[in-house]
Protein backbone atom coordinates (compact mmCIF):
# COMPACT_ATOMS: atom_id res chain seq x y z
CA UNK A 1 0.00 0.00 0.00
CA UNK A 2 1.53 3.86 -1.11
CA UNK A 3 0.69 6.87 0.01
CA UNK A 4 1.95 10.05 -1.72
CA UNK A 5 3.79 13.27 -0.77
CA UNK A 6 4.60 16.03 -2.90
CA UNK A 7 4.28 13.87 -6.01
CA UNK A 8 5.94 10.61 -5.71
CA UNK A 9 4.80 7.64 -4.35
CA UNK A 10 6.42 6.46 -0.60
CA UNK A 11 5.77 3.29 1.04
CA UNK A 12 3.63 2.87 4.84
CA UNK A 13 6.07 3.37 7.61
CA UNK A 14 8.49 5.49 5.37
CA UNK A 15 9.28 8.82 4.59
CA UNK A 16 12.58 10.17 3.18
CA UNK A 17 14.16 13.46 4.45
CA UNK A 18 13.40 15.21 1.05
CA UNK A 19 9.54 14.23 1.83
CA UNK A 20 9.68 15.85 4.71
CA UNK A 21 9.17 19.85 6.10
CA UNK A 22 12.23 21.59 7.11
CA UNK A 23 10.62 22.48 10.80
CA UNK A 24 8.92 20.52 12.70
CA UNK A 25 5.81 19.27 10.97
CA UNK A 26 2.35 19.48 12.76
CA UNK A 27 0.99 16.26 12.86
CA UNK A 28 -2.41 14.65 14.54
CA UNK A 29 -1.59 11.96 16.68
CA UNK A 30 -3.42 8.62 15.31
CA UNK A 31 -3.78 4.99 16.11
CA UNK A 32 -2.51 2.44 14.06
CA UNK A 33 -5.57 1.48 12.47
CA UNK A 34 -5.71 5.22 11.13
CA UNK A 35 -3.32 3.54 8.12
CA UNK A 36 -6.77 1.27 6.77
CA UNK A 37 -9.11 4.35 6.04
CA UNK A 38 -6.10 6.28 4.84
CA UNK A 39 -4.91 3.16 2.79
CA UNK A 40 -8.84 2.77 1.53
CA UNK A 41 -9.04 6.15 0.56
CA UNK A 42 -5.98 6.40 -0.79
CA UNK A 43 -6.81 3.23 -3.05
CA UNK A 44 -10.20 4.77 -4.35
CA UNK A 45 -9.17 7.97 -4.85
CA UNK A 46 -6.53 7.02 -7.21
CA UNK A 47 -8.47 3.68 -8.76
CA UNK A 48 -11.09 6.76 -9.53
CA UNK A 49 -9.36 9.04 -10.98
CA UNK A 50 -7.41 6.65 -13.22
CA UNK A 51 -11.26 5.11 -14.68
CA UNK A 52 -12.56 8.62 -15.05
CA UNK A 53 -9.92 10.27 -17.40
CA UNK A 54 -12.30 11.74 -19.44
CA UNK A 55 -13.20 14.38 -16.73
CA UNK A 56 -10.03 14.53 -15.03
CA UNK A 57 -9.45 18.23 -14.53
CA UNK A 58 -12.89 18.55 -13.60
CA UNK A 59 -12.71 16.70 -9.82
CA UNK A 60 -13.61 18.30 -6.67
CA UNK A 61 -11.97 16.74 -3.49
CA UNK A 62 -13.72 18.50 -0.39
CA UNK A 63 -12.87 17.49 3.44
CA UNK A 64 -14.61 18.01 6.13
CA UNK A 65 -12.06 17.33 9.32
CA UNK A 66 -9.43 17.69 7.91
CA UNK A 67 -6.31 18.20 10.37
CA UNK A 68 -2.93 19.19 10.24
CA UNK A 69 -2.20 17.03 6.79
CA UNK A 70 0.10 14.43 8.39
CA UNK A 71 -0.50 12.01 10.82
CA UNK A 72 1.60 10.47 13.74
CA UNK A 73 1.28 6.93 14.35
CA UNK A 74 0.93 6.65 18.46
CA UNK A 75 2.76 3.14 18.62
CA UNK A 76 5.49 3.80 16.60
CA UNK A 77 6.21 8.19 16.17
CA UNK A 78 5.75 7.46 12.47
CA UNK A 79 4.44 10.29 10.52
CA UNK A 80 2.26 9.56 7.46
CA UNK A 81 0.42 12.02 4.97
CA UNK A 82 -2.89 12.65 6.10
CA UNK A 83 -6.27 12.64 3.62
CA UNK A 84 -5.31 16.30 2.38
CA UNK A 85 -2.16 15.10 1.31
CA UNK A 86 -2.97 11.87 -0.36
CA UNK A 87 -6.07 13.75 -2.01
CA UNK A 88 -3.44 16.88 -3.26
CA UNK A 89 -0.90 14.26 -4.60
CA UNK A 90 -3.36 13.66 -7.43
CA UNK A 91 -3.18 16.79 -8.88
CA UNK A 92 -3.80 17.87 -11.88
CA UNK A 93 -6.37 14.62 -11.95
CA UNK A 94 -7.98 16.04 -9.11
CA UNK A 95 -7.72 20.02 -9.41
CA UNK A 96 -10.22 21.52 -6.58
CA UNK A 97 -9.76 21.05 -2.74
CA UNK A 98 -11.51 22.25 -0.32
CA UNK A 99 -10.31 21.59 3.42
CA UNK A 100 -12.46 22.63 6.69
CA UNK A 101 -11.12 22.26 10.20
CA UNK A 102 -11.90 23.69 13.31
CA UNK A 103 -8.09 23.92 14.52
CA UNK A 104 -5.80 27.29 13.66
CA UNK A 105 -2.83 25.38 14.16
CA UNK A 106 -4.26 22.61 11.68
CA UNK A 107 -5.68 25.34 8.90
CA UNK A 108 -2.29 27.12 9.48
CA UNK A 109 -0.10 23.67 8.75
CA UNK A 110 -2.00 23.02 5.39
CA UNK A 111 -1.94 26.50 4.07
CA UNK A 112 1.56 25.80 4.53
CA UNK A 113 1.45 22.10 2.82
CA UNK A 114 -0.61 24.09 -0.18
CA UNK A 115 2.24 27.00 -0.62
CA UNK A 116 4.51 23.93 -0.61
CA UNK A 117 3.13 22.39 -3.26
CA UNK A 118 1.92 25.61 -5.24
CA UNK A 119 -1.88 24.93 -5.17
CA UNK A 120 -3.15 28.42 -3.82
CA UNK A 121 -5.43 28.93 -6.90
CA UNK A 122 -6.68 25.64 -6.64
CA UNK A 123 -6.80 24.82 -3.09
CA UNK A 124 -8.97 26.15 -0.36
CA UNK A 125 -9.09 25.57 3.34
CA UNK A 126 -11.50 27.25 5.46
CA UNK A 127 -11.43 27.41 9.54
CA UNK A 128 -14.37 26.69 11.53
CA UNK A 129 -17.01 24.11 13.14
CA UNK A 130 -17.94 21.90 9.68
CA UNK A 131 -21.63 22.02 10.42
CA UNK A 132 -21.62 25.87 10.70
CA UNK A 133 -19.36 26.59 7.11
CA UNK A 134 -20.51 24.07 5.21
CA UNK A 135 -22.34 26.29 2.99
CA UNK A 136 -19.37 28.42 2.26
CA UNK A 137 -17.05 25.52 1.39
CA UNK A 138 -19.94 23.96 -0.90
CA UNK A 139 -20.10 27.20 -2.80
CA UNK A 140 -16.32 26.56 -4.29
CA UNK A 141 -18.02 22.86 -5.61
CA UNK A 142 -19.54 23.31 -8.67
CA UNK A 143 -23.29 22.20 -8.38
CA UNK A 144 -23.71 21.26 -12.47
CA UNK A 145 -20.65 19.91 -13.84
CA UNK A 146 -17.59 17.51 -13.21
CA UNK A 147 -17.53 15.30 -9.75
CA UNK A 148 -16.69 15.60 -6.53
CA UNK A 149 -15.58 13.48 -3.33
CA UNK A 150 -16.40 14.20 0.06
CA UNK A 151 -14.31 12.57 2.66
CA UNK A 152 -15.99 13.04 6.35
CA UNK A 153 -13.58 11.47 9.21
CA UNK A 154 -15.01 12.97 12.15
CA UNK A 155 -13.54 13.41 15.60
CA UNK A 156 -16.24 11.65 17.43
CA UNK A 157 -19.66 13.32 17.07
CA UNK A 158 -18.93 16.19 15.54
CA UNK A 159 -20.46 15.97 12.19
CA UNK A 160 -24.12 16.50 12.03
CA UNK A 161 -26.92 14.69 9.78
CA UNK A 162 -27.57 18.51 8.28
CA UNK A 163 -24.32 18.62 7.34
CA UNK A 164 -24.25 15.27 5.26
CA UNK A 165 -27.83 16.46 3.73
CA UNK A 166 -26.64 19.61 2.84
CA UNK A 167 -23.65 17.74 0.73
CA UNK A 168 -25.78 14.96 -0.75
CA UNK A 169 -28.14 17.34 -1.98
CA UNK A 170 -25.45 20.05 -3.37
CA UNK A 171 -25.25 18.71 -6.84
CA UNK A 172 -29.03 17.82 -6.99
CA UNK A 173 -29.16 19.67 -10.40
CA UNK A 174 -26.53 17.43 -11.72
CA UNK A 175 -26.31 13.70 -13.24
CA UNK A 176 -24.27 12.70 -10.23
CA UNK A 177 -24.11 13.77 -6.42
CA UNK A 178 -21.55 14.26 -4.55
CA UNK A 179 -19.62 10.66 -3.55
CA UNK A 180 -19.40 10.62 0.41
CA UNK A 181 -17.16 8.31 2.55
CA UNK A 182 -18.19 8.51 5.65
CA UNK A 183 -16.52 7.35 9.13
CA UNK A 184 -19.71 6.83 11.50
CA UNK A 185 -18.22 6.44 15.38
CA UNK A 186 -20.61 4.11 16.63
CA UNK A 187 -18.46 2.36 18.85
CA UNK A 188 -16.44 5.73 19.40
CA UNK A 189 -19.51 7.38 20.65
CA UNK A 190 -22.94 6.60 20.39
CA UNK A 191 -21.88 3.49 22.25
CA UNK A 192 -21.66 4.54 25.10
CA UNK A 193 -24.56 6.33 25.86
CA UNK A 194 -26.37 2.94 25.33
CA UNK A 195 -25.88 1.64 28.91
CA UNK A 196 -28.33 -1.04 29.76
CA UNK A 197 -30.75 0.02 32.46
CA UNK A 198 -30.21 3.55 32.71
CA UNK A 199 -31.81 6.86 31.59
CA UNK A 200 -29.25 8.31 28.65
CA UNK A 201 -28.82 11.45 29.70
CA UNK A 202 -28.01 10.31 32.95
CA UNK A 203 -25.26 8.64 31.54
CA UNK A 204 -23.83 11.56 29.21
CA UNK A 205 -25.09 15.26 29.73
CA UNK A 206 -27.83 15.76 26.46
CA UNK A 207 -26.84 12.30 25.02
CA UNK A 208 -29.78 12.19 23.10
CA UNK A 209 -29.90 15.55 21.83
CA UNK A 210 -26.25 14.72 20.60
CA UNK A 211 -27.60 11.21 18.95
CA UNK A 212 -30.79 12.96 17.41
CA UNK A 213 -28.35 15.96 15.75
CA UNK A 214 -26.14 12.73 14.15
CA UNK A 215 -28.96 10.39 12.85
CA UNK A 216 -30.83 10.97 10.11
CA UNK A 217 -33.94 9.74 11.87
CA UNK A 218 -35.13 11.28 15.57
CA UNK A 219 -37.49 8.41 15.89
CA UNK A 220 -36.73 5.40 14.61
CA UNK A 221 -33.38 5.13 16.43
CA UNK A 222 -35.11 6.17 19.82
CA UNK A 223 -37.77 3.12 19.16
CA UNK A 224 -35.01 0.63 18.39
CA UNK A 225 -33.45 1.55 21.52
CA UNK A 226 -37.11 1.37 23.45
CA UNK A 227 -37.46 -2.39 21.54
CA UNK A 228 -34.00 -2.92 23.00
CA UNK A 229 -34.35 -2.33 26.67
CA UNK A 230 -37.79 -3.49 26.73
CA UNK A 231 -36.61 -7.01 25.96
CA UNK A 232 -38.57 -7.18 23.03
CA UNK A 233 -35.22 -7.31 21.15
CA UNK A 234 -31.44 -9.15 21.60
CA UNK A 235 -29.10 -6.24 23.27
CA UNK A 236 -26.65 -7.97 20.38
CA UNK A 237 -29.25 -6.55 17.55
CA UNK A 238 -28.75 -3.17 18.45
CA UNK A 239 -25.55 -1.76 16.98
CA UNK A 240 -26.60 -3.68 13.32
CA UNK A 241 -29.68 -1.59 13.92
CA UNK A 242 -28.28 1.94 14.55
CA UNK A 243 -25.91 1.13 11.23
CA UNK A 244 -28.92 0.16 9.41
CA UNK A 245 -30.80 3.96 9.79
CA UNK A 246 -27.84 5.53 8.95
CA UNK A 247 -27.44 3.34 5.77
CA UNK A 248 -30.88 3.61 5.06
CA UNK A 249 -30.72 7.50 5.80
CA UNK A 250 -28.16 7.61 2.92
CA UNK A 251 -30.46 5.34 0.60
CA UNK A 252 -32.86 8.22 1.07
CA UNK A 253 -31.08 10.98 0.15
CA UNK A 254 -30.71 9.22 -3.32
CA UNK A 255 -27.94 7.74 -4.14
CA UNK A 256 -27.77 4.99 -6.13
CA UNK A 257 -25.30 2.78 -4.53
CA UNK A 258 -24.91 2.55 -0.67
CA UNK A 259 -22.61 0.06 0.38
CA UNK A 260 -22.93 -1.94 3.47
CA UNK A 261 -20.72 -0.69 5.84
CA UNK A 262 -17.55 -2.05 6.60
CA UNK A 263 -15.79 -2.25 10.20
CA UNK A 264 -12.72 -1.06 11.16
CA UNK A 265 -11.45 -2.15 14.75
CA UNK A 266 -7.73 -2.00 17.09
CA UNK A 267 -5.28 -4.68 16.34
CA UNK A 268 -6.22 -6.40 18.88
CA UNK A 269 -10.18 -6.88 17.90
CA UNK A 270 -11.68 -3.90 19.16
CA UNK A 271 -14.54 -2.23 16.54
CA UNK A 272 -13.57 1.44 16.09
CA UNK A 273 -16.20 3.30 13.68
CA UNK A 274 -17.73 2.32 10.34
CA UNK A 275 -16.89 3.06 6.96
CA UNK A 276 -19.93 3.90 4.65
CA UNK A 277 -19.48 5.04 1.17
CA UNK A 278 -21.98 6.08 -1.46
CA UNK A 279 -22.32 6.48 -5.04
CA UNK A 280 -24.49 7.09 -8.06
CA UNK A 281 -22.19 6.13 -10.52
CA UNK A 282 -21.67 2.87 -11.45
CA UNK A 283 -17.73 2.86 -12.28
CA UNK A 284 -17.74 4.90 -8.49
CA UNK A 285 -19.37 1.83 -7.24
CA UNK A 286 -17.59 -1.06 -8.85
CA UNK A 287 -13.92 0.40 -7.54
CA UNK A 288 -15.10 1.18 -4.14
CA UNK A 289 -17.13 -2.40 -3.70
CA UNK A 290 -13.21 -3.73 -4.81
CA UNK A 291 -11.28 -2.09 -2.44
CA UNK A 292 -13.96 -2.36 0.89
CA UNK A 293 -13.29 -6.09 0.03
CA UNK A 294 -9.88 -5.83 -0.62
CA UNK A 295 -7.16 -7.52 1.94
CA UNK A 296 -5.99 -5.01 4.62
CA UNK A 297 -1.91 -4.38 3.65
CA UNK A 298 -0.49 -2.33 7.08
CA UNK A 299 2.35 -5.30 7.02
CA UNK A 300 4.20 -6.66 9.35
CA UNK A 301 3.83 -4.40 11.87
CA UNK A 302 0.06 -3.65 12.72
CA UNK A 303 -0.71 -7.29 11.76
CA UNK A 304 -5.13 -7.15 11.30
CA UNK A 305 -7.25 -9.83 11.15
CA UNK A 306 -9.18 -10.10 7.85
CA UNK A 307 -11.60 -7.03 6.85
CA UNK A 308 -15.28 -7.65 8.26
CA UNK A 309 -18.38 -6.61 6.50
CA UNK A 310 -20.81 -8.36 8.60
CA UNK A 311 -23.58 -6.59 7.22
CA UNK A 312 -25.87 -6.89 4.11
CA UNK A 313 -28.18 -4.31 3.93
CA UNK A 314 -31.52 -3.80 2.11
CA UNK A 315 -34.64 -2.37 2.07
CA UNK A 316 -36.33 -4.90 2.61
CA UNK A 317 -36.28 -5.22 6.38
CA UNK A 318 -39.57 -5.96 7.90
CA UNK A 319 -38.40 -4.71 11.08
CA UNK A 320 -37.90 -0.78 9.62
CA UNK A 321 -41.73 -0.29 8.58
CA UNK A 322 -42.79 -1.54 11.93
CA UNK A 323 -41.09 1.35 13.85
Amino acid sequence: MFYTMRGRWVTIGHLEANDMPVDEPIARDVGAWTLEKLGLLQSYMKSYVEATSSIQGKISYLDVCSGPGLDRVRETGEIHPGSPLIAMGLYPRLNNFVFIDIDKKNTHALRDHIRARELERTARVIEGDCNEVISDALKLIPDRYGAAFAFIDPAGLSVSWQTIKAIALHKSRATYKIELFVLFPYDMGIRRFFVSGREMNDVWPNAEAIVDRIMPDTRRWKRVLQEVEAGREPRDTLRQRILYLYWRGLKDLGYAHVASPRVVRTPNGRPLYHMFFTSDHPVGDRIMTHVLHSQRQLGETFPLPELEMPYSFNEDESWYDRL
